[in-house]
């Protein structure tokens, strides 16, 4: 199968944005004991009146949903040298602390990429300790401002590592572990409470061949230290493809976003806490042109099988998380369409009310609930 796209959280998103997932932890899972109902309670009413954009977008989808959504997601990349590392610890520490006002856990993914200019960091460099300092002055100065562990909330440093993202083509998987642990090494040196977790693709980029298959993640797990993981993400999306009758795309996310994955690569690293991030398109465009429309109902389908991985995760004792990415990125790049309203007025719309189906049905059988949409 030959897909027209890759999804990347460097294509998804600007340099920083917000994720949520449930705010208490509790070792190696999260805790589940805080319902999302408690949750949602003790927000109504308070979110919109945040100063922060993303937070007052999850206030109108905690109101579409009736308070499914247990939160956001924080994007940083890497500092450059020292005096870039505190000001992006000031700024990632303020986000934190309001995020914690609302009783909104963040999730930070790390992309390997400069803060100086946007230009790869390559996971050998970080390996053999060439971002040491700038790394250890930007985690001292979060923790100068009495940022807790607990605020810190989950982080994801070289998400994707298995696609081909971040122009790493030289790289091997065990220069992927080796940086990752390098990484995780120095923030549990100023965090050691606070979590730290790989976030793989379901479909590995091969090099060779110059496609994606759904290959065994094993080379992207061995040797990782799992003092450092307290939580494995999977990503997967069902992404337009050529197929022999034209477009395609794929209704089944066994196929996508297998729970098999996530249970085997959470068992290997010794941690039964699981998230998924995942989504479903209205519309793909070619050139501006609209090439490829689901229906609402096509989208619910997804949705639902989407749902039995969660659920197949869940059945093995694992505590499951799913992040719904619910971005309009049809006017970028990407064009694609991934949102379930047209805009904030829009209160009533059939693939927003699959989406809240989905929500009500996945907080029932215990899934925690977060969402993307900054627009």
């Amino acid at each position: 199968m030959n897909k027209i796209l890759m999804m990347s959280f460097a294509g998804l998103i600007p340099a920083l944005f917000i994720f949520c997932a449930a705010k208490n932890v509790s070792g190696n899972s999260i805790n589940m004991k805080t319902t999302l109902t408690d949750a949602a309670t003790s927000w109504q009413g308070s979110l919109a009146s945040s100063d922060d954009p993303q937070l007052q977008k999850l206030a109108e989808f905690e109101d579409r949903c009736d308070g499914a959504f247990s939160g956001m997601m924080v994007f940083q990349v890497f500092p450059p040298d020292g005096n870039a590392g505190r000001d992006m610890a000031a700024a990632i520490a303020k986000k934190v602390k309001e995020f914690a006002i609302y009783g909104v856990r963040p999730i930070v993914v790390v992309e390997p990429v400069s803060a100086a200019d946007g230009a790869a960091v390559s996971f050998a460099d970080i390996a053999a300790g060439k971002h040491d300092t700038a790394l250890r002055t930007y985690f001292s100065e979060i923790k100068k401002t009495g940022v807790t562990d607990r605020q810190m909330g989950l982080w994801v440093p070289l998400p994707e590592p298995n696609t081909d993202s971040w122009g790493q083509a030289n790289s091997a998987p065990d220069d992927f572990v080796s940086a990752y642990n390098r990484y995780g090494m120095i923030f549990k040196e100023y965090f050691p409470t606070a979590d730290i977790g790989p976030l793989l693709d379901s479909e590995t980029y091969l090099w060779d061949a110059g496609n994606t298959a759904v290959v065994p993640l094993d080379p992207y797990l061995e040797g990782v230290n799992k003092s450092l993981v307290d939580s494995f993400g999977l990503q997967g999306f069902p992404w337009p493809y050529v197929g022999a009758g034209g477009l395609e795309t794929d209704y089944d996310a066994a196929s996508f976003l297998p729970a098999v994955q996530a249970i085997d690569a959470a068992k290997n690293l010794g941690t039964k806490s699981v998230w998924f991030n995942t989504g479903t398109f209205s519309s793909f465009y070619i050139d501006g042109k609209l090439v490829f429309p689901l229906a609402t109902g096509q989208r619910a389908q997804i949705l639902e099988t989407i749902l039995g991985q969660l659920v197949s995760a869940r059945d093995v004792g694992m505590a499951v998380s799913v992040n719904i990415f619910a971005q309009d990125k049809s006017g970028e790049d990407e064009g694609i369409d991934w949102s379930y309203w047209k805009s904030s007025f829009d209160s009533s719309s059939a693939d927003g009310a699959a989406l809240c189906d989905f929500t009500k049905r996945a907080r029932s059988a215990g899934i925690t609930l977060s969402v993307f949409d900054t627009k």
